[in-house]
């Protein structure tokens, strides 16, 4: 809406008499009231009145859009079938109507005159989109309107909300449960079908009232379109209340569960709660049995006792069991049969038969055995509290004999004691005491026997153990003389006769046989050859010392130096379970004497003998032969030289020689070795590859790369960073000599030497046309000491690109300083390249290069240069008030240093300004503003006039429409130019005067928050543009309820363009938001509007509803209006959040 726009009265020029007219919306109402509910398919019919209230015809636009609009914002209610053409009224004569489905907004615009003291009026069909209940009446729509033309005002807003009716509900839970049990849940509510297309949800709480427990169950449509909403929860058994909202509740019998639902919407549109309640029930507690005790071949019998499986009085039922052998996991399913009708009382049996292992799951007989528990489990599912208690049991006990078991060691050799163990608990005889047996044992080949009796291993353990000796022989002992004779392939046999063993048979004796093996012929090995510092390696291979075939074991040997007599004894380690290899090493250092005994290290120097003795105390044949010995010999080697290049500067390479014929590893290839360098100033180290020079030469050569660095480079990167007074060492580790000793390492060192750092030069200023002196002074370039030489440089107009090639010639024999010339000639282009003769204009620079390859340090540096510099004059600016009206006073300012001719004073030019219009013309002194400062200023005074004033009396007489102009004659530019005069203009006019309107969208909020977008339309309604330094600034009043973000980059809303990139958004004030206009360079012109695209919530306090005004202001004086009766806009939001 939009107050009269009434311009600027200037009292002092004439009198503006302005005529408006009102336009008002009014009247808003819906019939029926209320309306049907969805359900109901809710349909009405929306109305309001339009009225001129001036007797003055509305314009039908104004800045090229519809001058009127009104903006319809319906809520809970939609455009019946969204046809505009079902939407009449005399209003329609003069507006066309949109509807944006998407933001369930009407738009009226206006399209043809509106005529004086117009009243009309508007019907809309409408349909219901969402139920509210009476409290709440959110069903409805708020009407705004708006004008943009100046003189048509458009204020109030109009509206009118309602509610519906909707249909009596339905709840059900299931009426009787047990612990364990899903409850049904159904609510009956065709106002929840508000969606017919899909099948919805609604959510129901679910409480047992014993414990409070309460669940929150979200139910769902059994289809699109039915109304009927179903769903589950499931139950456990609990004495006190679970955890609320996990999705299953803990009953016990006695407690009752509600379903809660609440009718949002009854037949009378209030809110309604219904309930419906389940019984929870409870049971007996059953009781499980099976034969106590049993031997393989009995059969079991099974009984269960549950009145809760009698489901039907009248006959006998039966139930299922599952009977298990816990030892060996065989599963029988028994069918059990109630003994009478209404008895609860259930029988059957199973039968068994002797087995050591499962037999087949469900064929009806069990395998058992001694020892077997055979356990049958039922798994009552409710007891008398409505608790599922774990599953019960019953066991029975299989009894019977024990087979036995009788061993001997597995293999021996001639003189082993065999251990000889029997297993039976029938030869327990007496618990009390330690019982023993006879068994009898005999060597197969030679038919010796020994009885050899049994002492059981503990009371009660029916465990006997004995032993038998062995020795040597290749016959027979003496029978029973407690010593068996045994060579290597003979078998001994023990016997045992198990005269009841776990099925009560008597089976035949058992056996087990000890085979006799022979011994293994050692052998001893060390490493053939040695130097000192080798570690030498030892192997004993002897299977024989393979005692334990599951560890590696451990052997001793003995090793001595045979020139000095040191003796090392060295263990040795089998190398895996059951090799009969063992190995070990010694370790040697260089020594011309013995080194202290067993210290696990051997002095050797070349020509030593190492002999290493391993006492071999059974053969294959059963001997205790001689000790087997092995030698190492030790040799010696040759000394090795290192050489590095003697001098070098930054950027050599240095050559590194090896010398040492001990590193030629292959004779038949060409062999390589590294070598450490370091840069003995910085620290930085590199380790180089030397490759033999041939093969079998012994002569290793390599280089490593240098640049120049003061600092150490990275180590290892294959170059050194080196500087003039930095050595650098390369240091070779000779690790034998021809002593077989490892002397120190051996060094050689480099010495990095430097150059002369260079100086260039050029004349340091010039103007074009002078001729520049150019010089070098770097020794490192006298290369002759007896002839004057010459060098080239290269010399560059920076800002032409042209480039000159000079030669400096040396000043004298030795001198090393190298001098020249280039001359210039004035030009703004670029000469020829190389023609001796350079191209200038004032503000190029001219640079003279010198590459220094070496400078004092050693170091190539970055190429050096010297600036010339070329001076000319300055470009002078003129400049006037750009705006003005008459009697104001404009500003006249000439920037131009070569005007300040003389520093220490301040000095003054003349300029002539001139109305174009008129003719007259003012010549004004201008003063320079300090010292040295090059600008000038002054002022000339201007008062209304239609015609000419009196050239040069001071003032000018100026009228709207009048352009001012001042001319400054600049002589001389920034290039030497007398260029064109210049000029700036000052254009007399009227003053500008701002308004606003506000457009809205969605301006109706049902609930704690909705978003009600707008725009706001800011235009300048007296054809002048602002002044361009007091910026134009829209205003909104801030509320805490009123939530504004602001988009730059938004370049439409609600369906519409907006410009919000003309505007700057400021939220820093308390009370305030601020949009500063900063398009067209912050200048609004005359007769142009900008609009305005603004992101808003509103937040209404809860249990409120009304109406919340937005206003938007074109803050007062802005863009250099003084007419601020037209400077603010109201439109309204209509809200509800109870």
């Amino acid at each position: 809406m939009n107050k009269n726009l009434l311009p600027l009265i200037f009292t002092f020029l004439c009198t503006l008499v302005a005529y408006g007219q009102t336009v008002t919306v009014t009247e808003a109402n819906i019939t029926p009231d209320p309306l049907d509910g969805i359900a109901l398919n809710g349909e009405g019919i929306g109305t309001f009145t339009f009225t001129e209230n001036d007797g003055i015809a509305a314009p039908a636009s104004a800045f090229g859009m519809p001058n009127v609009t009104i903006s319809i914002s319906l809520q809970y209610v939609e455009l019946t079938d969204a046809d505009v053409a079902g939407i009449t009224g005399t209003v329609l004569s003069y507006f066309t109507v949109s509807y944006d489905a998407g933001n369930n907004v009407l738009v009226f615009q206006q399209s043809s005159e509106i005529p004086a003291s117009f009243s009309g009026n508007i019907s809309m069909p409408l349909t219901v989109t969402q139920n509210s209940t009476e409290n709440q009446s959110f069903n409805g729509f708020n009407v705004n309107i708006a004008a943009i033309d100046g003189p048509t005002d458009a204020p109030g807003s109009t509206a009118f909300f309602t509610h519906t009716r909707g249909v009596l509900a339905e709840v059900d839970i299931t009426d009787t449960s047990f612990p364990g049990d899903t409850l049904d849940l159904s609510v009956s509510d065709a106002d929840l079908n508000e969606n017919p297309s899909v099948a919805e949800t609604v959510n129901v709480i679910v409480k047992n009232d014993i414990t409070g427990e309460s669940e929150v169950i979200t139910l769902t449509e059994t289809g699109p379109n039915t109304g009927v909403f179903t769903g589950t929860v499931d139950t456990i058994y609990g004495v006190s209340a679970g955890a609320n909202n996990d999705g299953i509740i803990n009953t016990q019998v006695g407690d009752t569960v509600t379903i809660f639902y609440n009718d949002q919407l009854d037949e009378n549109g209030t809110l309604t709660v219904l309930t419906d309640v389940d019984n929870v029930l409870g049971g007996i507690t059953g009781i499980v049995d099976i034969t106590d005790t049993s031997i393989p071949g009995d059969t079991l019998d099974v009984v269960v006792t549950d009145g809760d499986l009698n489901e039907n009085p009248s006959v006998a039922e039966t139930l299922d069991v599952v009977v298990v052998n816990e030892e060996t996991g065989e599963s029988e399913v028994v069918t059990l049969i109630e003994t009478g009708p209404d008895t609860g009382v259930f029988a059957g049996t199973v039968d068994t038969v002797y087995g050591v292992v499962a037999g087949v799951d469900n064929d009806g007989t069990f395998n058992t055995q001694a020892g077997d528990s055979v356990i049958v489990t039922y798994d009552d599912e409710l007891d008398e509290v409505g608790s599922n208690p774990g599953p019960i049991t019953d066991t029975d006990l299989v009894l019977g004999g024990v087979t036995g078991e009788v061993t001997i060691t597995d293999t021996s050799i001639p003189g082993d004691t065999l251990d000889i163990v029997v297993t039976d608990n029938d030869l327990n005889l007496d618990i009390t005491s330690i019982d023993t047996i006879d068994v009898v044992v005999v060597n197969d080949q030679t038919g010796e026997t020994e009885t050899i009796t049994l002492t059981e291993s503990g009371i009660d353990t029916g465990v006997f153990e004995g032993t038998v000796d062995t020795i040597f022989g290749d016959m027979a002992g003496t029978n029973d003389d407690g010593t068996l004779n045994t060579q290597a392939g003979n078998t001994v046999t023990v016997t045992y006769d198990d005269e009841l063993d776990n099925t009560g048979d008597n089976p035949a004796p058992i056996t087990d046989v000890d085979n006799v093996i022979g011994g293994v012929t050692g052998e001893v090995t060390i490493t053939e050859t040695s130097i000192p510092g080798d570690t030498l390696e030892i192997v004993v291979t002897d299977n024989d010392l393979n005692q334990n075939t599951n560890s590696v074991e451990t052997i001793e040997v003995v090793v001595i130096n045979d020139e000095t007599g040191e003796s090392e004894i060295v263990t040795l380690t089998e190398t895996g379970a059951d090799t009969g290899i063992f190995e070990g090493t010694v370790d040697t250092v260089f020594g011309d004497i013995a080194g202290t005994d067993n210290d696990g290290v051997f002095n050797t120097q070349a020509g030593d003998t190492v002999t290493v003795t391993y006492d071999d105390e059974l053969d294959n044949l059963g001997n205790d032969p001689t000790a087997v010995s092995d030698t190492d010999t030790v040799i010696g080697g040759v000394t090795g030289k290192v050489e590095i290049t003697e001098t070098s500067i930054p950027g050599d390479t240095l050559d590194i020689i090896v010398t040492d014929n001990d590193l030629n590893l292959d004779i038949t290839s060409i062999d390589t070795i590294d070598v450490v360098v370091v840069n003995d100033a910085t620290g930085e180290t590199e380790t180089i590859t030397l490759t033999e020079t041939g093969v079998d030469t012994g002569v290793f050569e390599g280089t490593v790369d240098t640049e120049y660095g003061i600092d150490a480079g990275a180590n290892e990167d294959g170059i050194f960073n080196t500087q003039a007074g930095d050595t650098v060492t390369v240091t070779y580790d000779d690790e034998l000599d021809s002593n077989g000793n490892n002397p120190d390492p051996i060094t050689d060192t480099d010495n990095v030497l430097g150059g002369v750092t260079g100086v260039v030069d050029i004349t340091d200023t010039s103007v074009p046309g002078d001729t520049l002196d150019i010089s070098v002074a770097d020794n490192d370039l006298n290369q002759d000491i007896d002839t004057i030489e010459t060098i080239e440089v290269i010399v560059v107009n920076d800002n032409t690109g042209e480039s000159e090639i000079i030669i400096l010639t040396e000043t004298g024999a030795d001198t090393g300083v190298f001098e020249g010339t280039v001359e210039t000639v004035s030009g703004i282009i670029a000469g020829t390249d190389n023609d001796g003769v350079f191209n200038t204009q004032a503000g190029d620079t001219v640079t003279v290069t010198y590459d220094d390859v070496l400078d004092v340090t050693g170091s190539n540096p970055t190429p050096i240069s010297d600036v010339d510099t070329v001076l000319g004059g300055v470009t002078g600016t003129v400049d006037v008030t750009d705006l003005s009206i008459p009697g104001d006073t404009l500003d006249i300012v000439v920037t131009d240093n070569d005007l300040n001719e003389n520093p220490l004073t301040i000095e003054s030019i003349e300029v002539v300004v001139i109305n174009d219009i008129t003719g007259e013309s003012e010549t004004i002194t201008l003063t320079e503003t300090g010292i040295d400062t090059g600008v000038f200023t002054g002022t000339v005074e201007t008062e209304y006039g239609v015609t000419a004033g009196t050239d040069n009396d001071g003032i000018f007489n100026t009228q709207a429409g009048d352009t001012v102009t001042v001319t400054y004659d600049d002589e001389f530019d920034a290039i030497g130019s007398d260029p064109d005069a210049i000029t700036d203009t000052d254009i007399v006019g009227n003053l500008p005067d701002f308004g606003p309107v506000i457009f809205t969208g969605t301006t109706t909020v049902a609930g704690d928050s909705g978003i009600v977008d707008f725009r706001v339309f800011v235009a300048e309604y007296n054809d002048r543009q602002s002044n361009g330094t007091d910026a134009v600034e829209l205003r909104i009043t801030k509320n805490s309820a009123f939530i504004i973000t602001y988009d730059s980059s938004l370049t439409t809303l609600n369906g519409a363009p907006v410009s919000n990139a003309d505007w700057v958004f400021d939220d820093s004030n308390p009370i305030l938001y601020k949009f500063t206009y900063v398009g067209n360079g912050g200048v609004f012109e005359g007769l142009t509007a900008s609009i305005l695209g603004i992101n808003a919530v509103y937040n209404p306090l809860p249990n409120t509803n009304g109406i919340f005004p937005i206003q938007a202001t074109v803050r007062y004086f802005s863009g250099g209006e003084v007419n601020n009766s037209n400077n603010d806009d109201f439109d309204y939001i209509e809200y509800n959040n109870n």
